[in-house]
């Protein structure tokens, strides 16, 4: 009869390998994500309707409905929508801000 072994050790190793790769890019992920949030607070964005644009310093990088991360510091924040009055207010995060 016929047999196959379809587990060979080369198979193993292989397997091994993409395995610590994969962890180790996991790894290396969780860690640039941590980095890039030292310095900041967290700050949770939520709006409504959906169509809103919300700028941070002039920038369109706001989540609704999200976590967003903003260095400690002075802030400029810009509400707009197409037909509504364009809502502007300047804000100083700190470690302890709530909004």
């Amino acid at each position: 009869m016929f047999k196959e072994n379809f587990i060979t050790p080369k198979k193993i190793k292989i397997i091994i390998v993409c395995f610590v790769l994969f962890s180790i890019t996991i790894i290396i992920c969780a860690l640039v994500d941590n980095f890039s949030r030292m310095g900041k607070v967290a700050v949770e964005v939520k709006y409504a309707p959906l169509e809103a644009s919300v700028f941070i310093d002039n920038q369109d990088y706001v989540t609704n409905n999200a976590i967003n991360y903003l260095e400690l510091g002075h802030h400029h924040v810009m509400v707009v929508m197409n037909g509504f009055k364009t809502l502007e207010e300047d804000v100083e995060i700190t470690k302890d801000t709530k909004y």
